[in-house]
């Protein structure tokens, strides 16, 4: 793992990779991809579909939940309550507030919706699609089920936030996939080029339900989207022209090398310091944990 690529965001190193609290509890690495799977669902579901989030936030958000994970088994602690509190913590540092009371309700909803009944375990027949079905739900579980879980999410809001260093300092691929969508060139059928996009995101959402964002900068999580993305759609992703002072906008954190030839590798719009070696590590990861969730 080269580690060119620094930036403001905190990595981990490869020999920390070593270390992993499911393993020394009789979790295996399957049964661990199902439970991030699982958890990161969650999340989506609850900050972009009921909160109505930014997905960069989640995104954020889920980086935070991977964290704490890496220091805990999934066997220690409730990875839902854990991943809403994560949610909590970035929606607030990205000014998208949400009150704790509604985010609880929220929270119960997605919990209902996927029958996690240690929640609560009265079941409700309906689906809970509608708004009128989701307040009849709350309605049946009256006050106490709210104020209950406000401690939890308190406490649980400092354990992450401790755990974490207070460094909530997260990039994420959103960001690079809107650089790709408004300045590549190379692909000039717009139907075959937002189809890849959507590809792309599809997979940039999966790579977030692994621990790689712990270890690779997001440009190279994109760069590996995208490449998945094209790999798998058949389509080739052609060379671009870099001018020799290019990419100010992105150089100011990672230094700038200047590339004699024109001619460059068209995921070096991101950087000129993305390293080749980075990319197949990261790319031969992402399918292996890709071939875990089948």
């Amino acid at each position: 793992m080269a580690q060119i690529l620094k930036g403001r965001m905190k990595l981990l190193t490869k020999e920390s990779w070593q270390y992993n609290p499911n393993t020394q509890q009789n979790i295996d690495l399957k049964k661990e991809a199902q439970l991030r799977k699982e958890s990161i669902k969650f999340m989506m579901s609850l900050g972009v579909e009921s909160l109505h989030l930014p997905l960069s936030t989640v995104q954020k958000a889920i980086v935070i939940f991977q964290r704490y994970c890496q220091n805990i088994s999934f066997k220690d602690f409730d990875r839902f309550l854990m991943g809403t509190v994560s949610i909590l913590l970035m929606a607030k540092d990205d000014y998208h507030q949400r009150r704790l009371e509604d985010t609880i309700k929220s929270f119960l909803i997605v919990a209902q919706k996927q029958k996690l009944i240690q929640f609560n375990k009265y079941v409700d027949p309906n689906r809970l699609d509608t708004k009128e079905q989701q307040d009849t739900y709350l309605q049946k579980l009256g006050p106490k089920a709210i104020t209950m879980h406000h401690e939890n999410f308190q406490n649980a809001e400092i354990e992450i936030l401790q755990m974490s260093g207070y460094d909530l300092v997260v990039e994420v691929t959103s960001k690079y996939l809107e650089i790709f969508k408004k300045r590549y060139t190379g692909i000039t059928d717009r139907v075959a080029f937002q189809d890849l996009l959507q590809h792309a995101e599809d997979n940039s959402n999966t790579i977030y339900m692994s621990n790689l964002c712990l270890y690779y900068h997001p440009m190279i999580l994109t760069v590996v989207a995208i490449q998945a993305a094209a790999d798998k759609l058949n389509v080739n992703l052609p060379n671009i022209q870099l001018e020799t002072n290019e990419q100010k906008q992105e150089d100011d954190d990672f230094g700038d090398i200047d590339i004699p030839v024109q001619q460059a590798e068209w995921w070096q719009m991101f950087s000129k310091r993305i390293q080749k070696e980075d990319i197949n590590d990261c790319m031969k990861f992402y399918q292996n944990f890709t071939k875990l969730l089948s």
